[in-house]
């Protein structure tokens, strides 16, 4: 379980086996919660790094809300099609007056959007 102060991948270091033991170990991690855009991709990036030490692996980040704001949005793009597109899904993610899926759709379409824009940076 996180929450926005949490740093996502020190809470993943810290439920680790030493890395001598993985090789021997199934991982199933599931994460849920909230974390800001950058802490998702860097935890994604860790699960990525950290995966082929482990006999076998599986990470749930369904259930982990993905929160933008102002900073992460200059991230994506300062201006343009792509800042316009982030603007929206992030305004859709708040809009208390849409149903939660909705909310929850537009939040892993930004996440997706800066993990895109991360990539190509």
């Amino acid at each position: 379980d996180l929450t926005e102060d949490d740093d996502p991948e020190a809470r993943l270091a810290s439920l680790l086996p030493p890395l001598g033991d993985r090789a021997r170990t199934l991982l199933r991690l599931t994460a849920r919660g909230q974390t800001g855009l950058a802490a998702g991709g860097a935890l994604t990036a860790a699960l990525d790094r950290i995966g082929p030490d482990f006999l076998w692996h599986e990470a749930g980040l369904d259930r982990l809300d993905l929160i933008g704001d102002v900073a992460d949005l200059d991230r994506i793009d300062r201006a343009g099609a792509l800042r316009q597109a982030a603007e929206a899904l992030l305004a859709e993610s708040r809009d208390e007056t849409l149903p939660e899926d909705v909310r929850r759709t537009a939040r892993t379409a930004l996440g997706r959007l800066f993990g895109y824009a991360a990539e190509g940076a």
